[in-house]
């Protein structure tokens, strides 16, 4: 469970399966443009504070595509690619997961995201399935910080970055 009073968050690692699903204050169509407008998308979306989106592009359709420019504070530029495969809008989106640079950028991993709305709040349950052992650890600890983030814009409409 995450000790972030403004959200909570439950985490399992089944194989190479990561499932995290995290309650958000917002609304359910709040949270999905977060994820699928790419003015918002490089609001937020980055592993913690030393790193900062630059540019999202987002085609939100099946086979549509999304790429995301992420800059570390070091000065190195991450690039995060993938299509859409699944898209209901504020109740689902799945999309392929691909970095060009590291150990990912061999094969794609897929995420599907499933958004339920309750009132003024969303669970968000995100499982990311494909993973090897190795980025596992990393790649939870990724999402938990982009969570993070997302609850950032979510309460305070202001950019954690």
């Amino acid at each position: 469970m995450n000790s972030n009073p403004m959200s909570s968050m439950d985490l399992t690692v089944e194989g190479e399966v990561l499932v995290i699903t995290r309650h958000l204050h917002a609304p359910v169509q709040r949270v999905y443009d977060a994820w699928t407008k790419a003015d918002q998308l490089a609001r937020w979306f980055a592993p913690n504070r030393r790193w900062k989106s630059i540019t999202a592009e987002t085609d939100v359709r099946p086979g549509g595509k999304y790429r995301i420019d992420m800059y570390h504070q070091d000065g190195d530029v991450y690039t995060l690619i993938g299509k859409y495969i699944e898209v209901l809008p504020c109740r689902r989106l799945q999309f392929s997961f691909n970095w060009l640079q590291g150990m990912s950028g061999q094969y794609e991993s897929i995420v599907t995201l499933d958004f339920a709305g309750y009132a003024d709040e969303t669970e968000l349950r995100i499982k990311h399935v494909n993973l090897t052992a190795v980025e596992l650890a990393e790649t939870r600890k990724g999402w938990a910080g982009c969570l993070d983030m997302l609850e950032t814009l979510m309460v305070t409409n202001e950019s954690p970055f």
